[in-house]
C-alpha cells in the first residue's frame, strides 16, 4: 500500500518526546508516529470495555495525584516505582479507589465461587500479564538488537563504498596523468 504524506506541526516538546520514543523503540520518527496512531486508532475501535479504558484513566490521574502530593520528590519519570514508600502509597490509593468503586454484592453460582475465588483469579491474571509483558519485553530487545546489527551493515556498507569510491578516484587521477 503507498503512504501518503500528511503535514502536521508540532510544537517543540511534543516533538521532542516523539523523537525520545523512536530513539528508544529504534524506529523513525515517522515509523513511531504511524505505530501510535494506528495503535490510537484501533483501541479506539476495538471491543474493549470502556470500563477497562475509564479504570486505566483513573489509575494514571492516581499516580499523578500522588506524585503531585510527594513535594520532597521530583516529579519524574518512575517515580512512583523508584521509591518504597510511593510505591506502597500507590498501592494504598489504587485499593482504596478499587475498593470505593466495588460494585454492589451479587451471588455468582457456587461452581463459580469454588473454582475462582478472587485471589486465584487474581494472581492468576497478574501471571498471564507478567508472560505478556515479558513477550513484549523480549520482542522490543530483539528489534533493537536487529535495528542495531542494521545500522552496523549499513556503517561497514558505507565504508566499502567510500573505499571503492576513493580507489575508482585514485585510478581516474593516474588515467589521468598518462594521458
Amino acid at each position: 500500500m503507498k503512504q501518503k504524506q500528511f503535514k502536521i506541526s508540532l510544537d517543540d516538546a511534543l516533538r521532542g518526546t516523539i523523537d525520545a520514543a523512536a530513539h528508544e523503540s529504534g524506529r523513525s520518527a515517522a515509523e513511531e508516529i504511524r505505530v501510535r496512531l494506528d495503535r490510537s486508532f484501533r483501541e479506539d475501535g476495538s471491543n474493549r470495555d470502556p470500563g477497562i479504558t475509564a479504570l486505566a484513566r483513573d489509575i494514571s490521574e492516581i499516580v499523578e495525584q500522588l506524585l503531585d502530593l510527594c513535594w520532597w520528590k521530583p516529579k519524574e519519570r518512575g517515580a512512583w516505582k523508584d521509591d518504597r514508600h510511593v510505591h506502597d502509597a500507590l498501592r494504598v490509593a489504587i485499593n482504596e479507589w478499587l475498593e470505593a468503586t466495588r460494585p454492589a454484592d451479587h451471588h455468582p453460582s457456587a461452581a463459580a465461587d469454588d473454582l475462582f475465588d478472587p485471589r486465584t483469579l487474581g494472581m492468576a491474571a497478574v501471571t498471564a500479564f507478567k508472560q505478556k509483558k515479558k513477550q513484549r519485553a523480549d520482542q522490543h530487545a530483539a528489534m533493537q538488537e536487529a535495528h542495531a546489527a542494521a545500522l552496523k551493515d549499513v556503517e561497514t556498507s558505507q565504508r566499502k563504498l567510500t573505499r571503492m569510491m576513493n580507489k575508482a578516484r585514485k585510478d581516474i587521477d593516474k588515467e589521468g596523468g598518462k594521458k
